[in-house]
Protein backbone atom coordinates (compact mmCIF):
# COMPACT_ATOMS: atom_id res chain seq x y z
CA UNK A 1 0.00 0.00 0.00
CA UNK A 2 1.41 2.96 -1.28
CA UNK A 3 1.17 6.76 0.62
CA UNK A 4 -1.25 7.82 -1.70
CA UNK A 5 -3.51 4.89 -0.71
CA UNK A 6 -2.90 5.31 2.82
CA UNK A 7 -4.07 8.74 2.13
CA UNK A 8 -7.40 8.27 0.02
CA UNK A 9 -8.71 5.98 3.07
CA UNK A 10 -7.75 8.13 5.41
CA UNK A 11 -10.04 10.89 3.62
CA UNK A 12 -12.38 8.22 3.20
CA UNK A 13 -12.60 7.17 6.91
CA UNK A 14 -12.72 11.15 7.32
CA UNK A 15 -15.57 11.58 4.92
CA UNK A 16 -17.83 8.86 6.39
CA UNK A 17 -17.35 9.92 10.17
CA UNK A 18 -17.88 13.19 9.68
CA UNK A 19 -20.77 12.93 7.10
CA UNK A 20 -22.70 10.96 10.31
CA UNK A 21 -21.67 13.07 12.98
CA UNK A 22 -23.13 16.33 10.59
CA UNK A 23 -26.10 14.23 9.76
CA UNK A 24 -26.91 12.95 13.90
CA UNK A 25 -25.93 16.77 14.44
CA UNK A 26 -28.62 18.44 12.14
CA UNK A 27 -31.21 15.84 13.61
CA UNK A 28 -31.20 16.47 16.70
CA UNK A 29 -31.28 20.37 16.18
CA UNK A 30 -34.25 20.10 14.17
CA UNK A 31 -35.85 17.34 16.35
CA UNK A 32 -35.22 20.15 19.32
CA UNK A 33 -36.44 22.63 17.00
CA UNK A 34 -39.68 21.17 15.90
CA UNK A 35 -40.76 20.36 19.09
CA UNK A 36 -40.02 23.52 21.21
CA UNK A 37 -42.27 25.05 18.98
CA UNK A 38 -44.93 21.70 18.34
CA UNK A 39 -44.34 19.51 21.38
CA UNK A 40 -47.74 20.85 22.79
CA UNK A 41 -49.72 20.38 20.20
CA UNK A 42 -52.21 18.03 19.99
CA UNK A 43 -52.59 15.20 17.10
CA UNK A 44 -55.58 14.01 15.24
CA UNK A 45 -55.20 10.07 14.34
CA UNK A 46 -58.81 9.45 13.37
CA UNK A 47 -57.75 10.65 9.37
CA UNK A 48 -54.37 9.92 7.74
CA UNK A 49 -52.64 12.83 6.61
CA UNK A 50 -49.52 12.09 4.37
CA UNK A 51 -46.15 13.53 4.18
CA UNK A 52 -46.44 17.32 2.85
CA UNK A 53 -45.16 17.20 -0.19
CA UNK A 54 -42.83 20.38 -0.21
CA UNK A 55 -40.47 18.72 2.54
CA UNK A 56 -39.43 16.05 -0.65
CA UNK A 57 -37.37 18.76 -2.73
CA UNK A 58 -34.06 20.87 -2.22
CA UNK A 59 -36.38 23.77 -3.08
CA UNK A 60 -39.24 23.27 -0.84
CA UNK A 61 -37.42 22.52 2.03
CA UNK A 62 -34.87 26.03 1.53
CA UNK A 63 -38.14 27.78 0.93
CA UNK A 64 -39.15 26.49 4.63
CA UNK A 65 -36.03 26.85 6.20
CA UNK A 66 -36.88 30.06 7.84
CA UNK A 67 -40.92 29.18 8.49
CA UNK A 68 -42.53 27.92 11.06
CA UNK A 69 -41.74 24.48 10.59
CA UNK A 70 -38.01 25.03 10.33
CA UNK A 71 -36.99 22.53 12.36
CA UNK A 72 -38.67 20.17 10.31
CA UNK A 73 -36.25 21.75 7.20
CA UNK A 74 -33.05 21.31 9.55
CA UNK A 75 -33.51 17.87 10.36
CA UNK A 76 -34.62 16.98 6.45
CA UNK A 77 -31.19 18.77 5.52
CA UNK A 78 -29.56 16.10 8.07
CA UNK A 79 -31.31 12.87 6.37
CA UNK A 80 -30.17 14.56 2.92
CA UNK A 81 -26.34 14.37 4.55
CA UNK A 82 -26.90 11.05 5.81
CA UNK A 83 -27.94 10.19 2.02
CA UNK A 84 -24.63 12.06 0.83
CA UNK A 85 -22.31 10.14 2.71
CA UNK A 86 -22.22 6.48 1.25
CA UNK A 87 -22.16 8.50 -2.37
CA UNK A 88 -19.62 10.53 -1.67
CA UNK A 89 -17.63 7.56 -0.49
CA UNK A 90 -18.06 5.91 -3.75
CA UNK A 91 -16.94 9.07 -5.87
CA UNK A 92 -13.63 9.04 -3.89
CA UNK A 93 -12.84 5.55 -4.60
CA UNK A 94 -13.98 5.84 -8.16
CA UNK A 95 -10.77 9.20 -7.91
CA UNK A 96 -8.53 6.36 -6.12
CA UNK A 97 -9.07 3.62 -8.71
CA UNK A 98 -8.30 6.18 -11.03
CA UNK A 99 -4.94 7.10 -9.87
CA UNK A 100 -4.87 3.19 -10.16
CA UNK A 101 -5.28 2.84 -13.69
CA UNK A 102 -7.84 0.24 -12.28
CA UNK A 103 -10.26 0.21 -14.94
CA UNK A 104 -12.39 -2.29 -14.00
CA UNK A 105 -12.93 -1.33 -10.38
CA UNK A 106 -13.23 2.17 -11.90
CA UNK A 107 -16.30 0.84 -14.15
CA UNK A 108 -17.94 -0.84 -11.46
CA UNK A 109 -17.62 1.86 -9.23
CA UNK A 110 -19.19 4.61 -11.65
CA UNK A 111 -21.85 2.18 -12.48
CA UNK A 112 -22.65 1.83 -8.39
CA UNK A 113 -22.69 5.44 -8.25
CA UNK A 114 -24.50 5.92 -11.33
CA UNK A 115 -27.34 4.09 -9.58
CA UNK A 116 -27.32 5.66 -6.50
CA UNK A 117 -27.65 9.22 -8.14
CA UNK A 118 -30.27 7.51 -10.40
CA UNK A 119 -32.57 6.36 -7.82
CA UNK A 120 -32.01 9.35 -5.36
CA UNK A 121 -33.37 11.64 -8.49
CA UNK A 122 -36.36 9.40 -8.57
CA UNK A 123 -37.39 9.45 -5.34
Amino acid sequence: MTADDHQLEKLISLTLRSGVAVAVALGVVGGVMFLSHHGTDRMDFSTFLGEELPYSTLGGIAQRIAGANEGLSIAQIGVLCLLMTPISRVALSIVGFLRERDWIFTAISATVLAILLFSLSMG
